[in-house]
């Protein structure tokens, strides 16, 4: 390890390589918040009447569409804060991922086809198709993979918390020792 080099897997961190939309900010519209991919997000932020209306900057969790934030600047104060947002439905939508939204909107995308009528979906239509049967018996697959990724996700967050230094392989000055390596064979 390089440990001047090592990038601490914090808040700020994460902050920073969460994904945001092409156009990066979303407009703060009064009373519903802002929306990210057909969903609305809201903050008690929102409420001051210098962040109405304006333009911020917003990211959103892949993991859990439940959850987004907006770095909330009100004119007043120097530096701004990133706040966390519940989405509308969000006993619905929270701990589903942004790839399961994808295959259930598709879902309905593909039944309405058939019928030969045009369908946009809504936040209210995804959410009341994400609560029947019908969506679990498509999304079980894609839930699973979720919960194996969370899984590794997790594990990675706890091996890079506490950094280890130990050179199992090298000798005290972290040179690689060569004896200790198990030979597989010529190539």
């Amino acid at each position: 390890y390089r440990l001047q080099r090592l990038i601490p897997y914090n808040d700020d961190f994460i902050m920073a390589t969460l994904p945001t939309t092409p156009k990066g900010t979303a407009k703060v519209q009064p009373n519903l918040g802002v929306k990210i991919k057909t969903i609305y997000y809201w903050s008690d932020h929102f409420r001051n009447p210098e962040i109405e209306q304006t333009q911020v900057p917003i990211r959103y969790d892949p993991f859990n569409a439940g959850v987004a934030y907006a770095f909330v600047k009100p004119q007043a104060e120097s530096e701004g804060q990133w706040v966390e947002c519940l989405s509308q439905y969000y006993a619905v939508f929270a701990h589903r991922s942004e790839r399961e939204l994808k295959l259930a909107s598709a879902e309905l995308r593909r039944q309405h086809q058939r019928h030969g009528q045009r369908f946009t979906v809504s936040a209210k239509t995804l959410a009341s198709f994400l609560t029947s049967l019908e969506a679990e018996e498509v999304l079980a697959a894609q839930r699973l993979r979720d919960t194996e990724n969370q899984t590794t996700l997790i594990t990675f967050q706890e091996a890079f918390q506490l950094p280890s230094v130990d050179l199992p392989l090298g000798s005290a000055d972290g040179d690689l020792d060569l004896t200790n390596l198990e030979i597989y064979g010529d190539f």
